[in-house]
């Protein structure tokens, strides 16, 4: 199980959002230690939150895509959707009692590291032009 550590590569230079990928580091860190420590409810309870957590924030980063017209938006949503489905279906796997927390810090940490270090910098010149005009 790998632990995260924040990147400047995560960044995206919109605050809002460098935030709420932090908070997202945040609770895949705490999974890992709940993992490492056998905290099986606490893991239950983490990834509740964070489920919740990512479709705000999937939600929020669309609105800025749709907002700032930005062309892959489609292929975009659907990457949040399938990593939602596949959260989903570990979810269940882990609290029908699976012990599937090795596997789930792994997937967590090569989708967060990959999604945010790759697709989500994509968007980043379109949705920086938006919050500009959002900020003035």
């Amino acid at each position: 199980m790998t632990h995260i550590n924040w990147n400047k590569r995560f960044d995206t230079g919109i605050e809002v959002i460098d935030f709420q990928h932090r908070k997202i580091v945040s609770m895949i860190n705490d999974i890992h230690v709940s993992s490492v420590n056998s905290e099986e409810l606490v893991i239950n309870d983490i990834l509740n939150r964070m489920r919740a957590y990512i479709a705000e924030h999937f939600t929020f980063e669309e609105e800025l895509m749709r907002a700032a017209n930005y062309q892959y938006i489609r292929a975009h949503i659907k990457l949040h959707q399938r990593f939602l489905e596949r959260l989903d279906t570990m979810s269940q796997r882990h609290a029908a009692g699976g012990h599937i927390s090795k596997e789930l810090s792994k997937f967590l940490t090569k989708w967060l590291t990959h999604h945010i270090g790759h697709e989500d910098q994509d968007y980043v010149v379109d949705v920086s032009r938006i919050m500009k005009d959002i900020c003035n």
